[in-house]
């Protein structure tokens, strides 16, 4: 187990672990990660956080955290595979698709006909995005914010600027 973010990159820099969780994609992390040097490959942000963080000197951090998942960019299938995984969950929740009625996910091929019906098995065995939040999250941080992008009712373009990127 990773003790910090730090520690984390640099496990998954040297291959001992394929993927962390609950990472901050950062405009830096993206082009080179300052802890290893090494280029990731981010998922989606699957959770917003807009509350301050102040650190120890009174500075201002972590205003806009959003957590995802991270791979090694060098491992190309298996980073389009994360994202693609994470991606299905929003996608099932904005078309209102859930356990019941997970037939309705697409059938892809994306990664071969024997994964066909990824998506379908994926939302089939955790469910939408809103299940998943609900399930796990729902008691300790009430959904709003960004975390409610995939509710729009007037769905569209989904933007969202790294942090860092439009900072002054």
């Amino acid at each position: 187990e990773a003790v910090n973010n730090e520690h984390a990159f640099r496990l998954l820099h040297e291959g001992s672990v394929d993927i962390i969780a609950g990472v901050m994609v950062t405009l830096e992390r993206d082009i080179r990660e300052p802890t290893t040097g090494g280029r990731f490959a981010f998922t989606n942000p699957y959770f917003h956080n807009n509350d301050a963080i102040y650190n120890g000197r009174g500075v201002r951090e972590g205003v806009d955290l959003n957590l995802c998942l991270a791979t090694r960019e060098d491992d190309i299938q298996w980073s389009k595979y994360v994202y693609w995984i994470v991606e299905a969950t929003f996608f099932a929740e904005q078309n209102d698709i859930s356990v019941d009625i997970s037939n309705e996910m697409p059938i892809v091929n994306l990664f071969g006909k024997e994964l066909a019906r990824m998506f379908r098995d994926e939302i089939l065995a955790v469910g939408n995005y809103g299940d998943i939040y609900r399930r796990n999250v729902q008691k300790y941080v009430p959904r709003q914010g960004r975390n409610l992008l995939n509710r729009n009712s007037n769905p569209g373009p989904q933007l969202y600027a790294l942090p860092g990127l439009l900072e002054v």
